[in-house]
Parts: C-alpha cells; sequence; structure tokens
C-alpha cells in the first residue's frame, strides 16, 4: 500500500481541502497510526496546507504498508469522491 499512497501523493496533496485533512489527521490519531506530537508537529511546523499534507503523507510511508492501508481507507471513507478520482479501490 506504500506504493499505492507514493503514486498518488502529488494529487492527494492538490486536491485535499484544510477540513479534510485535519479530518485525516483526526482519525490518524484516532486509530493510533500518529501520535499527539506527530499531529502537532504537522500542524504547527509546516503553515501551508500542501506541505501537511506532504508531510502527514510521508509520515505515514515511512510507518508501513498497514499504516498506509489505514490512511487509504480513512480517505474513501471521507471523501469517496476524491478516493474514486486519486483511483483508490473501495474495498482495502
Amino acid at each position: 500500500m506504500a506504493g499505492k499512497l507514493e503514486a498518488i501523493r502529488t494529487q492527494l496533496v492538490e486536491r485535499c481541502h484544510s477540513a479534510l485533512l485535519q479530518g485525516l489527521l483526526d482519525e490518524l490519531r484516532l486509530r493510533r497510526v500518529l501520535d499527539a506530537l506527530e499531529v502537532e508537529h504537522i500542524n504547527e511546523n509546516q503553515p501551508q496546507r500542501a506541505n501537511k499534507c506532504r508531510t502527514m503523507i510521508d509520515t505515514v510511508i515511512k510507518k508501513g504498508d498497514a499504516s498506509c492501508n489505514i490512511l487509504l481507507q480513512i480517505i474513501i471513507e471521507k471523501d469517496p469522491a476524491l478516493s474514486e478520482h486519486l483511483g483508490i479501490p473501495g474495498a482495502l
């Protein structure tokens, strides 16, 4: 799944709006993919939305396929239209 996430990284950065990004970060924390310090680091050290999104994706990729799968699943749940546009399969 890391390969899939890397493949859609550029498009996700371009199309991920601020509300979706915050929802993804919240859900990643809730599902224990990211801890509070990682979410805080992303929010405080990256002033631009696109950079926050890049940092989030890169952090999740470093955590391996299971974490990537969780992020892709969250995208499907939070924004089905975006997930379809990005070519994320519906059932991961």
